[in-house]
């Protein structure tokens, strides 16, 4: 009885583990922006890389940093990094892609 016990607390503990790992893995909450056409789109709960075409300007609602990229594909010159809770612009962006955790 007494290893049955200690069975059932390991697998507490490995689901447990997976449930606050899964929820860290990506960026919480939103990221809006706008393009030069002036229309705003939204990436909920964003993880890794992810095209913004003709980006300008950019609300990071989320609990990470996000990396604006000259180029998609998160490739080229880094064009600026908006902290928690910050926006662009100031200063004056472009970019076509971002990353974040």
């Amino acid at each position: 009885m007494k290893r049955l016990g200690v069975v059932l607390s390991a697998v507490a503990m490995a689901a447990g583990a997976a449930v606050m790992g899964g929820s860290a893995a990506a960026g919480q909450g939103t990221i809006e922006w706008k393009d030069s056409e002036g229309r705003w789109h939204e990436i909920v709960n964003p993880k890794d890389c992810n095209d913004t075409p003709d980006g300008v300007a950019l609300k990071n609602k989320t609990t990470d940093p996000v990396v604006l990229y000259s180029k998609k594909g998160c490739d080229g010159m880094i064009v600026y990094t908006v902290g928690v809770g910050k926006s662009v612009p100031p200063p004056d962006v472009n970019f076509e892609s971002i990353w974040t955790k």
